[in-house]
């Protein structure tokens, strides 16, 4: 349900016990919700300046938490509840109902379109998710960390939803009922990385047409594993709140672990359902009386941040385990006594980086990390970190098996029963490891990315650009989409007097150009072109459309910084001027960047610090900053979008906490708009130019979609 659009707050070096962060780490913290985000953000800080911040480490990951959630906090500032997201959702729904829904929404994609390959990575999203119908071969069930669940009646062919409309689109385990497939259990929020809430259990009687929570007391919890207890068919789930089961189907839930920390990996002994092998906090635990009573397996194992456990029927008695630090790998171990003991397989290289080979540090496992025992043939091993790793000696030596048009950054490994071939679930979709030797990208019809910022045309509606997580800046023409650039795709944009001439960017105020002559060429971004800052993880600019010639951009870094001269053909001419000075402080980032749509001088800025400016001088030589803050209706919230008016250089509008405002004189008093909407966030607005007198607006929340003009008088 939630989108990623928001934005990031820099918060100043604080000392941070380490003692308190080693007590636990913060990669388990982001899924509680009694902890302040404030607290984790500092914990991070106490801890990253000895992490490196290039790919492959970790960091995008947190820096995207710190994103989403910085605007979506409760009273208390820390992270909405499964409960309250739910409540929010139930007076949507109440809402909806007594209006006449007369949006005609359809979905556009990304949707492959071709044959994955090296250059055409094409990517439709995270997946963290799948589970095969015991009885039927051909329909399978897929989970997203943020999208919902998608099926397939035809071997993951093609794929559809009917999930667009649950209250939480995180999805992070799926389980069949092998007794009855047409029970089917999904586990709700985003296991790895938190960008979802948890509600609990979902249960479908009807294969997957429909869905019921079956949450009583879990209303809050991350699901992270589901399985079947072998001989009793009770389901048991890790959450990031201990182990649960259920012996009447769902109805109750009875704590089935010896504490309550963040399971995200357990597995039944193939034969005895009573034996149970689990992980949480990197820590290995066993039960043999499905349960009741735990061993905490230490001696030869040791403790690590995040493990994964595998075991196979063709070796009941073997259990395989991975352990990571909180980044990188840290050993990997084989038992063949059901857990009691453990032998050391191997501890380098470090599958878990990104170099192929393993000769790279560090790594991200607290995000991907994935773990399966081949079923057929003894001692291969399959894991899954950055790239994808394969084992034929029980983990003591590792081949690379993650070709460059397999998407990286590994979620969930899974065996399809009728053919026990692999599938991963990872950060661009779905692949099959046909016969267990290549991979095939089956994501087709899958739709989950999740969009940043996207930039429309002004010269084709059907022509737009997207900046999707990890999935890169893709275009759109209206029939296919193609990838434009790689990474994390931010604000992007078409130049108003030039279609091919477009502007893309990634993570801390990096922007690239595409022109006729050149294909994403950078101009700017720290120590670039003069630049001497870093923006915020989505930094925001904007072209002038009151410039003929295209020339005029303006971007939001920790000050604002304006070109005249961005589409000279030398790049190396390309000149940046800093026109403000601090405004308030040179340790908060601009987050929000308006040009007057009437006024090519005005400037409206909004800095992650909760403050608001405004520039009426911004083409000259000497600009000068208004501070809006002191007349902002209230003070602890963010300013999350801005947009003006093309017919009034007075007016401007807000996007503020869950609420929209408007002012008549550039800032200096306020209305509020959105009286009649539920507490939702506001996140971004458009205003309709095709009718001055209608004022007619658009904004995008975390449930929706509303519009209001001066004839409906309320945002509907």
């Amino acid at each position: 349900m939630f989108k990623n659009i928001a934005f990031v707050v820099s918060i100043p070096f604080l000392f941070f016990s380490q003692s308190f962060a080693q007590a636990q780490d913060w990669s388990d913290r982001i899924h509680q919700h009694d902890v302040s985000l404030d607290e984790i953000i500092l914990q991070k800080q106490d801890e990253w300046p000895n992490r490196p911040t290039e790919r492959g480490q970790g960091y995008k990951q947190l820096e995207r938490f710190v994103y989403l959630h910085q605007s979506r906090l409760n009273d208390e500032g820390k992270m909405l509840s499964g409960s309250e997201t739910l409540r929010t959702w139930d007076e949507i729904r109440d809402f909806n109902q007594s209006r006449s829904l007369a949006g005609n929404w359809f979905s556009l994609g990304p949707i492959i379109d071709e044959v994955t390959s090296h250059d055409m990575i094409q990517g439709v999203g995270r997946m963290q998710a799948i589970a095969f119908d015991p009885g039927n071969p051909l329909y399978m069930l897929a989970g997203a960390p943020a999208g919902g669940i998608w099926r397939s009646f035809n071997g993951g062919q093609t794929w559809s939803t009917n999930t667009d409309y649950l209250p939480t689109l995180g999805v992070s385990a799926i389980a069949f009922d092998p007794a009855n497939p047409m029970i089917v259990y999904a586990g709700t929020g985003d296991r790895d990385a938190a960008d979802a809430p948890g509600m609990g259990v979902l249960k479908s009687v009807d294969g997957g047409e429909t869905w019921a929570f079956f949450n009583s007391g879990i209303e809050n919890a991350t699901v992270g594993c589901i399985r079947f207890q072998p001989g009793t068919g009770h389901v048991f789930i890790g959450t990031d709140d201990g182990m649960y089961k259920s012996t009447d189907a769902g109805l109750t839930w009875q704590q089935a672990s010896s504490n309550t920390a963040s399971y995200r990996d357990f597995e039944f002994h193939p034969t005895n359902g009573q034996m149970i092998y689990a992980t949480s906090s990197g820590k290995f635990y066993r039960t043999e009386n499905g349960g009741q009573d735990w061993e905490w397996i230490v001696e030869e194992i040791g403790n690590g941040t995040r493990m994964c456990i595998a075991v196979s029927t063709i070796e009941p008695d073997v259990v395989y385990v991975i352990k990571t630090s909180t980044y990188a790998f840290a050993g990997f171990y084989k038992s063949t006594d059901t857990g009691l003991t453990f032998t050391e397989m191997s501890t380098t290289p470090n599958i878990l980086g990104w170099a192929a080979d393993g000769s790279s540090t560090g790594g991200q496992a607290w995000y991907d990390l994935c773990l399966e025992a081949d079923p057929e043939v003894t001692g291969v091993v399959y894991v899954g970190g950055i790239r994808m790793k394969k084992s034929v000696d029980s983990g003591a030596t590792w081949e690379d098996i993650n070709p460059n048009y397999l998407h990286v950054d590994q979620h969930e490994l899974a065996i399809n029963p009728h053919d026990n071939d692999i599938y991963v679930c990872n950060d661009g979709g779905l692949y099959h490891y046909v016969e267990n030797s290549e991979w095939l990208d089956i994501s087709g019809g899958i739709v989950t990315g999740q969009l940043y910022q996207l930039g429309q045309s002004p010269h084709n509606p059907n022509h737009t650009l997207c900046g999707f997580q990890d999935n890169g800046t893709m275009e759109y023409d209206g029939v296919y989409w193609r990838r434009r650039g790689g990474g994390d795709g931010f604000e992007c944009a078409y130049d108003f007097t030039q279609e091919n001439w477009r502007y893309g960017s990634i993570y801390y105020g990096d922007i690239y150009r595409t022109t006729p002559s050149v294909v994403n060429q950078k101009i700017c971004g720290f120590e670039v072109l003069d630049v001497t800052e870093e923006g915020p993880w989505n930094t925001p600019y904007k072209l002038s459309e009151h410039d003929p010639t295209g020339n005029t951009m303006f971007v939001g870094l920790k000050n604002v910084w304006r070109s005249v001269n961005i589409k000279i053909d030398e790049k190396d001419s390309i000149q940046w001027v800093k026109i403000s000075n601090n405004l308030t402080s040179n340790s908060s980032n601009i987050n929000e960047i308006e040009l007057s749509s009437a006024d090519s001088n005005m400037v409206y800025a909004a800095k992650d610090n909760k403050k608001l400016y405004r520039c009426n001088n911004a083409l000259s030589d000497d600009p000068t900053w208004t501070t809006l803050n002191n007349f902002l209706p209230i003070a602890q919230a963010p300013v999350n979008g801005i947009e003006t008016n093309p017919f009034d250089t007075n007016i401007v509008y807000i996007c503020y906490d869950n609420d929209v405002y408007k002012s008549s004189d550039q800032g200096l008093t306020w209305v509020l708009l959105s009286e009649s909407l539920p507490d939702v966030v506001t996140n971004c607005i458009v205003l309709d130019r095709t009718d001055p007198g209608l004022e007619a607006l658009y904004i995008g929340t975390d449930m929706g979609v509303y519009y209001r003009d001066t004839i409906v008088g309320e945002f509907i």
